[in-house]
């Protein structure tokens, strides 16, 4: 949409950091709990210390990411709810 219609310039293309860590969620299913990568594919059965660090996979509205965005970076105002929002890690 942004490319296409010549609102964003390609700048590069490279392959993702080695040392990123992609979030993992976990889900309940029928046949038990289970942890999904960043694209909703199951990858494996979720482990108690999943079960205890891994968190749901949510859906916010852009306004809400967009103070998000804001909070992290001193523009806005900072609310403890946004903190579902945060990237959590690299290796």
């Amino acid at each position: 949409m942004f490319i296409e219609d010549g609102d964003w310039e390609v700048i590069g293309n490279v392959q993702p950091l080695s040392n990123i860590r992609f979030p993992e969620y976990i889900i309940d299913t029928l046949s038990g709990t289970k942890v999904i990568d960043h694209f909703g594919k199951i990858i494996r059965e979720a482990t108690e210390i999943d079960k205890k660090e891994l968190n749901t996979k949510k859906t916010v509205s852009p306004k809400v990411l967009e103070k998000a965005v804001e909070a992290k970076y001193g523009v806005g105002e900072w609310y403890p709810a946004l903190e579902m929002l945060m990237y959590k890690g690299s290796k």
